[in-house]
């Protein structure tokens, strides 16, 4: 019984009657919640609210009465509900009494719910050991056994419940842990965050037909969406609370359907390290990768053995720092680069015999704790909390950028005096080895050798000639007019010449394949008529409009955007010519079928390859195409170029 007096009633209703502190002082707390809104948020009423106080005072004997049980013979059935119900989560749990009086009955309902499918078939050895924390499993019954609170107050009932979206849907998924269906047919269903209020009742029966076929290792096609509301029903633990089961169907799913929906790699692996993680089983999660970890392309570079004269500008720009461009390197940026490239061929030797390792020398290895919030962008119905995950960074080392730095104002510095440019920059040469100079300069200032013993030659040369003696002749002179002599400056001057046999040799060679072309002009013209079916490149080609440019647009992605502009710039030609790489996993091509589409295209092979390499330059600082032996090899560092290309052709088709 409550202790209330009559009095303060009374002179709660005439006094703070217009704010309801009568009503609560009886415990009508939604009436009194009425009262104080209605008061504080529209003025006006205040007066009307004033005399409803002083009407209530009518009341003030009867809810007295009630709430302290005085003269009141009978006790109202619907108090006596409303009292148990606002009493019932003090009581025992419905579940624990039933565990200890109906366990038959519990064990029957649990073989008939699995019989649909075999759990231990479907738990993988690597992950038989493990057991579902008791935290876990409380959790989960905590959010199936939330109940509504109701409550009653001057005769009006309301519920009070406090729950989310992610309660609800382990609700649901309990409930329908056990459902089947033998046939549906497939309905089409993509959303975000899925729950089983998303699916109408059509979609709820392919779910489930699905989901049965998948517990029998059937797995058939069905949308990204559905996959992962079961993945949800996994990871809640809501439709096994076994963790071995979830685990291994986890990773099942993501094996089985990665190859279908490549989206899948966005969440499946994070999740099921994030499983891991809970269950305590830190090195089973590091198998599934860590978002945080980031390695160095250069250092996969230096892994696979890759040569470092082959590594692209875009990997080593990645360890410049402090570098200022001169006038010099703007405009002569394709010719520092390619001395710059070579170069570190020479010093990847001098370390060779030295002994010395680069991924030693270049990187530091070392494994850091961190935070890792668990399950994001997931539906969670159940409590979870973020744990610690040790990962592994590889970092580059302070050699690494003084070296790189130096070795890319070193080789502007040989740039220049290959064009005749004097003055140079200030290179830090004490942290490059011994020798890398020397080495550099005997690979690209040996010209300037050679220049000078050809002018002494021809020095040689002219003085042989002039010093012939003159003609003796008895018959008698006929003396003109002397030739005045040039002035002794100019005589004094022996001009010479240079030649590039390099550059002379690819002249050669492209006037000779522009022979050909011409002299198979006139056969070419002829067979129109008889043609063969040409390769399903030349078809990409007829589908491309004559000189017009490529517009691709797509989805913002790990590709630059120097890329979407360089690929913008294409010519149909240039596009048809990078699509004969799609045609090849190993991303070249012979020579000779090379020489083939730059015949049909009335091009010169050299000469394409040259001005598909500058326009790269200038889009992307980088050579995309080179020639190797017999082969025309792609750089695979843009591959997403290549796609591209054939998204492009495939959406033309």
């Amino acid at each position: 019984m409550f202790n209330r007096k009559k009095k303060v009633g009374y002179l709660l209703a005439l006094f703070l009657g217009a704010l309801g502190a009568h009503a609560f002082y009886y415990g009508k707390y939604l009436r009194g919640a009425i009262y104080a809104g209605v008061s504080i948020f529209i003025n006006p009423l205040i007066p009307l609210m004033v005399i409803i106080g002083w009407i209530d005072m009518i009341f003030i004997r009867k809810w007295h009465e009630q709430l302290t049980g005085d003269n009141v013979p009978v006790p109202r059935v619907e108090t006596s509900k409303t009292t148990k119900e606002v009493d019932l989560p003090k009581q025992p749990t419905v579940n624990e009494n039933s565990q200890s009086e109906k366990p038959n009955q519990e064990e029957k309902k649990k073989k008939s719910i699995f019989s649909f499918y075999n759990e231990e078939d479907l738990i993988l050895d690597k992950y038989a050991h493990l057991e579902t924390p008791k935290h876990i499993l409380d959790d989960v019954k905590k959010a199936i056994n939330n109940k509504e609170e109701t409550y009653s107050s001057g005769g009006i009932r309301y519920s009070v419940s406090v729950s989310h979206s992610g309660q609800e849907f382990i609700k649901d998924s309990y409930k329908y842990k056990g459902r089947t269906q033998n046939s549906a047919r497939e309905i089409p269903f993509q959303t975000y965050w899925t729950t089983f209020k998303d699916l109408n009742d059509k979609q709820l029966k392919w779910y489930f037909y699905w989901r049965q076929q998948v517990l029998n290792k059937n797995y058939i096609d069905v949308d990204m969406s559905y996959i992962i509301l079961f993945v949800y029903e996994l990871i809640n633990y809501s439709f096994n609370k076994k963790a071995a089961f979830n685990v291994s169907m986890m990773d099942t799913l993501y094996k089985k359907y990665v190859d279908r929906h490549t989206k899948l790699k966005n969440y499946l692996p994070a999740w099921t390290a994030d499983m891991l993680y809970e269950l305590n089983e830190p090195e089973l999660a590091k198998e599934w990768g860590s978002p945080n970890e980031r390695v160095p392309k250069l250092y996969d570079v230096l892994e696979e053995g890759i040569a470092l004269n082959k590594v692209t500008m875009n990997t080593w720009k990645e360890y410049f720092s402090n570098q200022r461009e001169t006038a010099y390197f703007s405009e002569n940026r394709t010719k520092v680069y390619n001395v710059f490239k070579e170069s570190m061929g020479f010093l990847e030797e001098i370390y060779q015999d030295n002994n010395q390792n680069l991924l030693d020398r270049w990187f530091e290895i070392r494994e850091e704790r961190n935070v890792r919030y668990v399950f994001r962008s997931a539906v969670i119905g159940r409590e979870v909390e973020a744990v610690h995950e040790y990962i592994t960074k590889i970092q580059p080392t302070e050699v690494l950028v003084q070296e790189v730095n130096a070795m890319i104002r070193l080789s502007e510095n040989i740039s220049r005096k290959m064009n005749n440019v004097n003055r140079g920059i200030k290179v830090n040469e004490e942290v490059l080895p011994i020798g890398i100079k020397e080495k550099m300069e005997a690979r690209f200032l040996n010209n300037i050798g050679t220049s000078q013993s050809t002018k002494t030659s021809r020095k040689i040369t002219n003085e042989r000639f002039k010093d012939v003696s003159p003609r003796e002749t008895t018959e008698e002179k006929v003396e003109g007019s002397k030739i005045p002599m040039p002035p002794q400056e100019d005589r004094d001057k022996s001009p010479y010449l240079t030649f590039d046999e390099s550059k002379i040799e690819n002249l050669k060679r492209e006037t000779n394949e522009l022979v050909e072309v011409f002299e198979e002009g006139t056969d070419k013209e002829v067979a129109t008529d008889t043609k063969p079916e040409k390769p399903s490149t030349d078809e990409n080609i007829a589908d491309l409009k004559s000189n017009s440019k490529l517009e691709i647009h797509y989805e913002d992605s790990e590709n630059e955007e120097e890329v979407r502009d360089f690929v913008n710039q294409l010519t149909n030609q240039e596009a048809a010519f990078l699509l004969l790489f799609t045609q090849n996993s190993g991303r070249s091509i012979e020579q000779e079928k090379a020489q083939k589409f730059a015949k049909e295209q009335s091009l010169m092979l050299g000469v394409f390859l040259t001005e598909l390499n500058e326009k790269a330059m200038e889009y992307l600082e980088e050579n995309i195409v080179d020639t190797e032996g017999d082969n025309v090899v792609f750089d695979e560092e843009f591959q997403s170029l290549l796609n591209l290309l054939e998204e492009r052709v495939i959406y033309e088709n």
